[in-house]
């Protein structure tokens, strides 16, 4: 997988387990890229749901996104089905628009469980703009991400 870099200015150290830099630059598109309104979500819970928003969306992530412990039970389920209709898929992709994985994930959701379906609907359901954001640049998502889900302490 390609290294993600982010530009600007690189965080006060590395995480010396992984030699990933972190930033503190927020995504431009946070408020977008939040889930909508689940009462009170926890900044876990969000980060897990803005993870599988990028597996949809960033092809690059996918493997390491796929590996993620996520918490949130339904969210876990979800991330086991993208991963699994992920390996299915074999074609190149070149943008956001030809990537078939959102399209085949929305083909299956109506098998689903209905929580889980309606999640996956949701997942796949993003302004086109964000997900050419995403598909474009996603290193700076990533890294929003990876600072809930796997913070480094300096």
């Amino acid at each position: 997988m390609p290294q993600l870099h982010y530009g600007g200015q690189p965080h006060r150290g590395r995480d010396s387990g992984t030699g990933r830099h972190r930033e503190q630059q927020p995504l431009a598109s946070s408020a977008a890229s939040t889930p909508p309104a689940h009462g009170d979500a926890s900044q876990i819970e969000r980060a897990e749901y803005r993870a599988l928003r990028l597996f949809l969306c960033s092809p690059v992530c996918r493997d390491p996104l796929a590996v993620f412990v996520i918490r949130n039970d339904l969210y876990r389920r979800a991330q086991q089905c993208l991963v699994q209709v992920h390996e299915r898929i074999t074609s190149p992709i070149a943008s956001a628009q030809d990537d078939p994985l959102p399209r085949s994930v929305l083909a299956i959701c109506p098998q689903l469980e209905p929580h889980l379906g309606q999640l996956l609907e949701r997942l796949c359901s993003h302004d086109p703009g964000v997900r050419d954001t995403l598909f474009r640049q996603p290193e700076g998502e990533m890294m929003a991400i990876l600072d809930v889900l796997e913070p480094v302490v300096i």
